[in-house]
């Protein structure tokens, strides 16, 4: 890692302070809103998303589209509209930033605790805006091993739309940190 990226990771140390502390399961949810999820993408990621959220409901859950930036949908509740997340998560955000981005998110607004935090993650394609280091599928391992040096207790579920090339890839990450496919092709 270059002086600058450790940089960048070592200021998330300390930036989960003021966040809630993982004592049970909570729900992190991140929707791909980058323009790329446009059209038939879109409308098939609302029927998966009514999959996902069927497994949701009772847990404190939090959830966020992105595109270039995370825009929060739903606050940390234990309850939520599917409809209505659903209505907003139009695919107008821009490109996709992605494991960066979850890594801040997380790091921001939770406290390593006793308890499992469990994401998911609905996507037609990696990462393309965060820094190089987190870009593309591989994105995702230097995002796990951040997460789990801080201590969270943390299991991604990612649920990918359509490129069966970049799925099998995210299963096999999958594989490695727990969680399930859900699948519509």
């Amino acid at each position: 890692a270059s002086a600058a990226e450790g940089a960048v990771d070592a200021a998330y140390t300390n930036s989960h302070e003021g966040g809630v502390t993982v004592t049970g399961v909570e729900d992190l949810v991140y929707l791909d809103d980058s323009g790329s999820m446009f059209g038939g993408t879109l409308t098939l990621a609302h029927d998966l998303w009514q999959d996902v959220a069927t497994k949701l409901q009772g847990n404190p859950t939090r959830i966020l589209k992105f595109g270039s930036s995370a825009h929060v949908l739903a606050p940390r509740s234990r309850s939520f509209s599917v409809s209505g997340v659903a209505l907003n998560w139009d695919a107008s955000s821009g490109r996709t930033y992605m494991w960066q981005m979850i890594l801040e998110d997380v790091m921001n607004t939770y406290r390593p605790g006793p308890g499992l935090l469990r994401v998911f993650v609905i996507t037609d394609g990696w990462d393309t805006d965060s820094k190089p280091a987190y870009q593309g599928v591989q994105g995702m391992d230097p995002m796990m091993k951040e997460l789990k040096q801080q201590g969270y207790e943390i299991e991604f579920n990612i649920v990918f739309v359509r490129d069966p090339v970049a799925k099998k890839i995210l299963q096999g990450a999958q594989r490695l940190v727990g969680g399930e496919e859900i699948s519509k092709d």
